[in-house]
């Protein structure tokens, strides 16, 4: 059990992960082949101390449920953070229902990023949220695949029947699976954050 005040989610006294970044599952940049699409997201200014942009792919995704195990991080709504005068780059992650409309919805903003239409953005992968109990269906299967493939990475958080019933998941009483998703996120995000820092010097 975590001291009162404190991060359940940071395993050091300096914040830092422990966890490795996962590897590459998809393109880790835009490319030049992908057309954009006609109905892709808007962007709006990002707040300079955001460490990280969580993005609803589509309304009732569950980004905000996932800001509440990240962080630092910033519940986007589903707009794109807007480049920062800087030209520093935003690290994102998309998040989506595993219902058919959630990926269609994903699969539409992972083309827009990978066109290019998401300009100053560091994307770090797509977040699957479970829309139901129980195995996911393979047709959903497969829509999770075909989505999940224009996206560097793929992490997948489970149904838990107690988000239903409060209005903010607790850190303290959420499954491992979801803890250990969080963590490979700040993983990814730290391991991001270092290759800019290399760049810079």
């Amino acid at each position: 059990m975590s001291e009162p005040g404190t991060n359940p989610w940071l395993t050091a006294a300096d914040g830092a992960s422990d966890v490795e970044a996962p590897p590459l599952t998809g393109p880790s940049q835009p490319q030049a082949s992908v057309n954009a699409p006609a109905d892709g997201l808007t962007t709006k200014p990002s707040p300079p101390d955001a460490g990280l942009w969580v993005m609803g792919a589509h309304g009732g995704a569950g980004a905000t449920s996932l800001c509440a195990f990240l962080p630092y991080s910033h519940d986007a709504g589903q707009a794109w953070p807007a480049p920062d005068e800087r030209g520093h780059a935003k690290p994102v992650v998309v998040v989506a229902r595993s219902s058919a409309y959630g990926l269609a919805c994903a699969r539409t903003v992972l083309q827009q990023w990978a066109s290019g239409g998401a300009p100053g953005v560091e994307l770090l992968g797509m977040v699957v949220v479970a829309d139901a109990p129980g195995k996911l269906p393979s047709p959903l299967r497969s829509l999770v695949a075909h989505a999940g493939g224009g996206a560097p990475r793929v992490w997948r958080v489970p149904w838990v029947e107690a988000w239903r019933f409060t209005e903010a998941p607790d850190p303290e009483t959420a499954p491992r699976r979801v803890r250990k998703v969080s963590e490979s996120i700040r993983a990814a995000q730290e391991s991001v954050s270092s290759l800019s820092e290399g760049e810079k010097q």
